[in-house]
């Protein structure tokens, strides 16, 4: 019996991708794993402001002195609409938003049990997305499988999912946006860009930096129809169904925003914080530049670097450090021009900290890509060794094209977050499907002297 079932599974790969979701789901406690963490407070707040005063603020009732609270610029709606549909249902819940807005603190977690697990199954579904795009780039059920089972031990999915942050709805959306993409590419539907769009307009609305890759990603659609033969009437149809599509869900807030705050941004007033943090790592050292490289290394950078180059130098790389680039924020105006008003500093800040010194910046960039990139615990340095193989395997399978499609969106994010953030590997999580794709695709490569030896 149990040969029968074996062989039934081998054949049909779609029961057991099933079969490991079921298992992620049945595995990973329902708990909070770091609980309130100061963004999930953020994002709280606005949950209970959509329920209780249905507006999108992130502040507290108490800013407003019994005012009511009005709309705010500085977030996208999706995660904090998210947690209000939950909590909306769940009576528990909604009290520790509640909680949370009133107080700002001291509030019980062992009620965000319906919360984690709705997170649980959105990343379900992105492995899903995972699976089909995985799927379509080596051309192989049983590799997908593997890219799948890949992903869940790298333990992202496990912790994004544990926590009260945007990360779970943020890559449901992107990895759905790559999965439609790659279709797209290879089926050349109409609609298939439209719903790439969409997807991608919905990953805008859960974290805005992605409104970066938008017109980067239109171009990419246009070259890829050019070298698929379509005509270029045809190939601009495609472009603008992509284009449609993502406007469809980004205009309509852009709108509210237009409307309120005379503003077609899709945020507004939290660039200069998110700038200021990233500029205060150009004043940098050179010495501190090359050790960078080391200390942001996956499992042994930091001591290899405080080996090589001395604890003195990698100091003011290290977070918790009380003079580091971390959290010394005034190191952002280091050189520069006395500090403007409040009210000019994101322009101050873009004009004289990074255009007025933009080789630095560009230097600086460099490093904070290595750190970005260190996702996935040992998924990381494995798609390292693995590149050369699997990138020979796709060579020799014409399987190159297909890859760029899944690689470039994430690869373009890496950049965009370390030019404009402090570029932590939680902003990059999408780089665990490019890896898991790279390290399947060598597994041909690496099984292939296993099995002619017990040939």
């Amino acid at each position: 019996m149990f040969e029968r079932v074996a062989n039934e599974l081998a054949r049909r790969p779609s029961i057991v991708l099933v079969l490991v979701l079921l298992a992620f789901v049945l595995v990973v406690p329902n708990t909070a794993k770091y609980g309130f963490e100061p963004d999930s407070l953020v994002y709280l707040t606005a949950a209970d402001n959509l329920l209780t005063h249905g507006v999108m603020n992130h502040q507290l009732e108490s800013a407003y002195d019994g005012n009511p609270v009005p709309p705010g610029p500085q977030f996208v709606p999706g995660y904090p609409a998210l947690i209000a549909v939950i909590a909306a249902v769940d009576a528990p819940l909604r009290e520790t938003v509640r909680c949370v807005a009133v107080r700002g603190s001291g509030c019980g977690i062992e009620v965000l049990a319906p919360l984690i697990l709705a997170q649980k199954i959105l990343w379900c579904a992105a492995l899903i997305a995972a699976f089909l795009a995985a799927r379509a780039t080596l051309s192989h059920d049983w590799a997908a499988v593997a890219v799948v089972v890949l992903i869940i031990l790298s333990g992202v999915p496990a912790d994004a999912a544990r926590r009260v942050i945007t990360e779970s709805l943020c890559f449901t959306a992107f990895f759905g946006f790559l999965a439609a993409a790659i279709l797209a590419c290879q089926r050349r539907r109409l609609l298939l860009w439209v719903i790439a769009g969409i997807l991608l307009g919905a990953t805008i609305l859960v974290r805005p930096g992605y409104q970066a890759i938008v017109f980067p990603c239109a171009a990419l659609v246009l070259v890829w129809c050019v070298l698929a033969r379509d005509n270029i009437g045809r190939s601009s149809v495609m472009t603008a169904a992509f284009l449609v599509g993502c406007a469809a869900v980004v205009l309509p807030w852009v709108a509210r925003n237009a409307y309120y705050f005379d503003s077609i941004a899709v945020t507004s007033g939290y660039g200069a914080v998110i700038l200021q943090e990233r500029l205060a790592y150009n004043a940098m050292t050179w010495p501190e530049w090359g050790a960078a490289f080391v200390y942001w290394l996956p499992i042994v950078g930091d001591e290899a670097a405080a080996h090589l180059f001395g604890a003195d130098v990698i100091e003011r790389l290290r977070f918790d450090s009380p003079t580091g680039f971390y959290v010394d924020k005034t190191l952002a105006f280091t050189g520069l021009p006395s500090r403007p008003e409040e009210h000019s500093l994101a322009r101050y800040l873009l004009i004289e900290g990074l255009l007025g010194n933009l080789w630095k910046h560009m230097a600086v960039t460099l490093p904070l890509i290595v750190r970005g990139s260190k996702v996935g615990w040992l998924l990381y340095p494995l798609a390292f060794v693995c590149l050369w193989p699997a990138f020979r395997y796709g060579w020799l399978r014409g399987r190159v094209k297909p890859f760029l499609v899944v690689a470039l969106p994430p690869l373009m994010m890496l950049v965009v977050h370390a030019a404009v953030t402090v570029n932590v590997p939680r902003y990059n999580l999408s780089l665990v499907l490019l890896y898991a794709i790279i390290v399947a695709a060598a597994l041909p490569w690496a099984a292939g002297p296993i099995l002619r030896r017990f040939r």
